[in-house]
């Protein structure tokens, strides 16, 4: 531990500007623009400006030097003028260069191809051989031309002169021995002048109208209208499909059932090409309140009762 004396609190412990430097002369202050500049904070501590010491005494505070304004600057003056722009003399104009040489090819260099009037290698005169070649071949074609004119001609004058130019049969016609006169009677047998009469209605089978066993309390009317005739189909008392073929209309049967069996109709007519309105009814009563159940149709139409 030291015994040294705590330092005495004072508003600055920088120290005295009046002790000056080792002359003992004040410090001058600092004016901007004038003598050196001022020192940077940041450096390290020189010999001028020594490092305070923490531990030393703090020293009275004094005022610093009144602030003193810098000598005023140079006033502007304005630059001298640029040295104005002088022509510079004219370029030295183009002049073609002398032309190339032309190619030649070095020593050892296979000759050129020989086309037809090329010169040849040496500067020797160009020969005919492609025209001659050219002339050849002309000559031939035209006597080619020639033989195959002489040959058509020469047939054409041979097909004038045959007497028979139509082509003969290419078979010969047998003899038919047995061969007979048609006898006098038409061939074809005469169409019938009039209709044949329709034929009856006959279905299928004789169809069941009641039960044959237990009671039957409801009855069944089919009935079919129109004009001409027409293919019926219904359900007899045993609901089995009954067939009427070309039956007059009107038409109309009537069964027994117990209630069970299915009930239904229909007529068709038997010309297609040619049909005509047909009109069903199925009537059931004796089963509560009556059912009746009518269709309008053409060429076919259809009644039932579920």
């Amino acid at each position: 531990m030291s015994d040294a004396s705590p330092p005495d609190p004072s508003p600055s412990t920088s120290p005295d500007p009046s002790a000056g430097g080792a002359s003992g002369s004040p410090a001058e202050p600092y004016s901007p623009g004038v003598g050196a500049p001022p020192p940077d904070p940041a450096a390290p501590p020189s010999a001028a400006f020594p490092a305070p010491d923490p531990l030393a005494p703090g020293q009275p505070w004094a005022p610093p030097a009144p602030w003193a304004p810098a000598p005023p600057a140079a006033p502007w003056a304005p630059p001298p003028p640029a040295t104005q722009w002088t022509p510079q003399p004219p370029a030295t104009p183009w002049t073609p260069g002398s032309p190339t040489a032309p190619w030649t090819p070095p020593p050892g260099y296979p000759p050129p191809y020989a086309y037809p009037g090329y010169p040849q290698p040496g500067g020797g005169p160009a020969t005919h051989s492609g025209r001659a070649v050219g002339i050849v071949i002309a000559v031939l074609v035209a006597l080619v031309l020639t033989v195959c004119g002489c040959l058509c001609a020469a047939g054409l004058v041979l097909d004038g002169n045959d007497p028979d130019p139509f082509a003969e049969q290419p078979f010969d016609t047998p003899d038919d021995d047995d061969w007979m006169e048609p006898s006098a009677g038409p061939l074809i047998p005469e169409r019938p002048t009039a209709p044949p009469p329709p034929a009856s209605p006959t279905p299928s089978k004789k169809p069941v109208t009641r039960p044959t066993s237990g009671p039957a309390p409801v009855t069944v009317v089919y009935e079919v209208t129109g004009s001409g005739t027409a293919d019926i189909a219904y359900y007899d008392a045993e609901s089995d499909l009954m067939h009427v073929d070309n039956a007059k209309l009107p038409w109309r049967t009537t069964i027994r059932t117990n209630g069970k069996s299915r009930v239904m109709v229909e007529a068709t007519w038997p010309d297609i090409d040619h049909p005509k309105p047909l009109d069903c009814t199925v009537t059931v009563t004796g089963a509560g309140k009556p059912i009746v159940d009518k269709t309008q149709g053409y060429w076919r139409t259809t009644c039932r009762v579920d």
